[in-house]
Formats: structure tokens, C-alpha cells, sequence
């Protein structure tokens, strides 16, 4: 059973030691036999080590109490080809970095090169392409091992005689403005993006509005052209009728008349 040991223990224990994370859970896919589960796994962790929670569709939720325990069971389900899901640890996260104005052709391994010489061990490195033609940018996107220098990356600012620019993969800038309220001691945030998109849609509806109004105006005018030359065409064919009489009719009636 899981006890309160482990967190008697820490804090019993140095405070000046580091905190120790939580690994995340595991989900274990299929069970049908919640007793052969544990005894399968009892011989990789110890009891006090884990607890599970089942879910639906035979569904088991694990959570471990050390990374140490975390990592064994998952090495267990791995080589046993357990159905399972997971995540990693934070600690071993890698750091991200992106790295800009570095040539696109530059070979990969010298960049791991001159970071490794740097202090930085490299897991693995990415060219950055345009997200539509594909053709490969001046960005190149790292992910280091996790070190305690890793923020001194930042300090970086050439590299293979280039100049470049170290920075988090994704600059945040803020949208929010600081504005106080009446000048009271509350205050109140206020979205700068949000203003600025109603203030384009005010002016799109607008525009709309405008174009709307000519359109139906030129065609009015060009029904109003179509009625006209109805009623024109009206008008003659009603003159033409009436000028014919109706003796003409019968003349011609009587011509063509067979005897």
C-alpha cells in the first residue's frame, strides 16, 4: 500500500536538497485481469512504489512515486510489448533553442561541434522550412541535454565566423496592457488584440456596407433601363395593331380564299 514515508522522509531530511519531480503517468491499455497485472509488475517495482487507478474500457492508470520506479516499469512494458502510453519525465525534456541567421547548407554536425566545445551537448538539430514552398530557411531549431548551463546558450552570438541569434523557439511578446481604472486603486487588463480586431472588423463591415449600397443602387438603374424599353416596345406594337384594319384582314382573307 502506498504510505506517507516518502514524504515523511523528505521532510525529515535536507532542505537544501533538490526537489525530486513527479513522473508522470502511465496508462495501461487491455486489462482483463487486474491480479495477473500486478503480479506481472511486483517483480519490477515494489508495492509502496506505485498505485493504480482503473479507468473504462479496461483501462489501469499508474502513477509512481520515484523516477526510478517510473523508468523500470516502463522498460518492462517495452520489452514485453505491453500495450501502453506514457510521457516523459521533465527532467529529461530536452531544452529547445532556435538559432537564426545561421545558412541553411550548414553542416549539422559542425554546429554540434563548436556547442559541445561550448559546453552544450546536443541531442538533435533541425533545418526550419517555410511552411508552404518547403524550402529550407535560415533557422535552425536545437534541442540540448538538459545541464544546468543551459540558459548560458542565449549567450551565443556567433558562430563559424556568422553572426547569429540564440532565442527560445517561440517568441511571446504580451498583449495585455496595463491600464488603471478612474484612477482607483483597481485596475483592470485589457486585451490589445482584441481591440484591434474589432477595430478591423467595424471597418470591414463598413466597406462591405458601401459596396453593398452601390451594387443595389447601378441595379436599380439598370432595371429601371429594362422596364423602359418594355414599355417602348409595348407602346409600338400597340400602334402597329391598331393602324391595320381590320378590312385588310378580310381582303387579304378572301384573296387567299380557294374558290
Amino acid at each position: 500500500m502506498l504510505t506517507n514515508e516518502t514524504n515523511e522522509d523528505s521532510i525529515d531530511g535536507n532542505p537544501s536538497s533538490t526537489k525530486i519531480q513527479k513522473p508522470p503517468p502511465i496508462f495501461v491499455h487491455g486489462v482483463i485481469n487486474y491480479g495477473d497485472m500486478i503480479k506481472q509488475i511486483r517483480g519490477t517495482a515494489e508495492n509502496e512504489q506505485y498505485c493504480t487507478k482503473s479507468l473504462a474500457n479496461n483501462d489501469t492508470k499508474i502513477n509512481c512515486v520515484t523516477p526510478e520506479s517510473y523508468r523500470k516499469l516502463v522498460r518492462y512494458f517495452k520489452d514485453n510489448n505491453i500495450f501502453y502510453h506514457t510521457y516523459q519525465l521533465k527532467e529529461e525534456t530536452a531544452y529547445r533553442i532556435a538559432i537564426r541567421y545561421l545558412h541553411h547548407s550548414t553542416n549539422t554536425e559542425d554546429i554540434k561541434q563548436e556547442l559541445f566545445e561550448l559546453g552544450h551537448n546536443v541531442r538533435n538539430i533541425i533545418n526550419a522550412q517555410h511552411k508552404t514552398t518547403k524550402e529550407p530557411l535560415n533557422l535552425f531549431f536545437v534541442d540540448l541535454e538538459p545541464a544546468k548551463n543551459n540558459k548560458e546558450i542565449y549567450n551565443v552570438k556567433a558562430s563559424q565566423n556568422k553572426i547569429i541569434q540564440t532565442q527560445p523557439p517561440r517568441v511571446t511578446t504580451s498583449k495585455y496592457q496595463y491600464i488603471p481604472r478612474n484612477n482607483k486603486q483597481h485596475t483592470t487588463w485589457c486585451l490589445l488584440a482584441t481591440t484591434k480586431l474589432r477595430r478591423r472588423n467595424t471597418n470591414q463591415a463598413e466597406d462591405t456596407a458601401i459596396t453593398l449600397t452601390n451594387f443595389l443602387g447601378e441595379f436599380k438603374g439598370l432595371l429601371n433601363q429594362v422596364l423602359q424599353q418594355n414599355s417602348t416596345i409595348l407602346n409600338m406594337l400597340t400602334t402597329l395593331i391598331r393602324s391595320i384594319k381590320i378590312d385588310n384582314f378580310l381582303r387579304i382573307a378572301q384573296w387567299n380564299a380557294k374558290p
